[in-house]
């Protein structure tokens, strides 16, 4: 089967050019240098009225367990960074969070209880009401379509101040401080894998890289939780944690045809034996995330989305570098997992993500591979 070669990129960074590596741009530090944990070339040229920004956990090596305690940390925009302000948008965001946004990251059934929780968190920690605020522009922006651009700026900016403040204020993890960083981590990780996947892109490498991105800053929530899971749930925000596990058996068509793909996946011709045993514990996570986050009922968007940021913290390091390589058995695992993504549409946060996905991999994949991927695109693809 062809595998796709990647296209140069005239504009990229110094060190991607000497990589061979397809540059995605970033300023002031490219996805490709971030995952590999090299400095950017782009750092030392970034101008202080730069809007870009990058985000980074850690290294490539974050996603692999047991992970060790870290925080999330980023390439702050520069000395001119933007001053803390409130304006009537603010206060716009600030209404539509608690109004309707804050569903798409809050259970429902426990909304009277965990949003005033959530709120007094963020209200003493300005990294996370900064993220929350990002978070209600971004849904604003799918919601007004005159006005998406703007939202999504507004959104931009202001996630890139809550990561610069996130990163002052957290230097390690505290009694103080675990659970807005907890709460910061996961809701960041989520808000970053949506923006990633929220449309269509026609560079399907920014996508595959972004989406590896998304990969290593949720594994940043495990780092930051690592040890401390149980004082989590003790705290006061266990009522909004999905804690509870499916108790009876999970063997329907989803289940089956993940766990055939595992024994297959790793028989694929011109893969060497590491490789084919990442591929294989990929599946693996992936039907312990669909199990986890099983429910009869399609409704329950809540345990759903369980098995999406599951999935994203449990996979490795090295099945992360197999889809920065474009190995095409890595892609088809991210043709299934867009199923786990397809579960979850209802929400806000997540809608088409699953499609995609779905559509990026077999665009790049293209119709060599139509036998490995002709089942997740019934599913993907089936009308409600």
């Amino acid at each position: 089967m062809q595998r796709r070669s990647h296209k140069k990129s005239r504009q990229g960074c110094g060190e991607c050019k000497k990589r061979h590596k397809k540059c995605d741009e970033f300023r002031p530090q490219c996805v490709n240098c971030t995952t590999a944990n090299i400095k950017c070339s782009f750092a030392g040229n970034q101008s202080p009225d730069g809007d870009g920004y990058m985000i980074s956990v850690g290294s490539a090596e974050a996603t692999q367990s047991p992970r060790p305690q870290q925080a999330i940390s980023t390439q702050a925009p520069g000395p001119e960074a933007a001053k803390a302000y409130v304006n009537l948008l603010h206060l716009e965001l600030f209404n539509h969070w608690n109004s309707n946004s804050c569903k798409g990251f809050l259970s429902e059934s426990t909304l009277p209880e965990s949003l005033p929780l959530f709120l007094g968190y963020a209200f003493s920690s300005p990294f996370l009401m900064h993220e929350t605020l990002a978070i209600s522009a971004l849904h604003l922006s799918t919601l007004r379509t005159d006005r998406a651009q703007f939202y999504q700026d507004e959104s931009s900016k202001l996630q890139a101040e809550a990561l610069r403040l996130f990163n002052e204020s957290v230097t390690e993890v505290t009694d103080e401080n675990l659970i807005p960083a907890f709460l910061f981590s996961a809701t960041f990780g989520m808000h970053f894998l949506c923006g990633i996947l929220s449309k269509p892109n026609p560079d399907l490498d920014y996508l595959f890289d972004g989406l590896v991105q998304s990969i290593t800053i949720l594994a940043g929530v495990i780092g930051v939780v690592w040890g401390r899971w149980a004082d989590i749930v003790r705290s006061d925000v266990s009522s909004m944690l999905v804690i509870d596990d499916y108790e009876g058996e999970v063997d329907d068509e989803i289940t089956q045809r993940f766990e055939n793909l595992q024994g297959r996946i790793g028989k694929a011709p011109g893969l060497d034996s590491s490789q084919a045993k990442v591929l294989e514990d990929a599946v693996g996570d992936l039907i312990l995330a669909y199990k986890l986050s099983y429910s009869a009922d399609p409704a329950t968007n809540r345990r759903m989305v369980r098995g999406v940021t599951t999935w994203l913290m449990k996979v490795s390091s090295g099945y992360s570098e197999l889809v920065s390589q474009r190995q095409p058995e890595a892609l088809v695992v991210l043709a299934y997992f867009a199923i786990l993504l397809h579960r979850c549409r209802r929400l806000w946060t997540v809608r088409d993500a699953g499609r995609v996905l779905f559509d990026a991999v077999t665009l790049y994949l293209g119709n060599d591979w139509e036998s490995w991927l002709e089942w997740p695109r019934s599913i993907v693809y089936r009308k409600d």
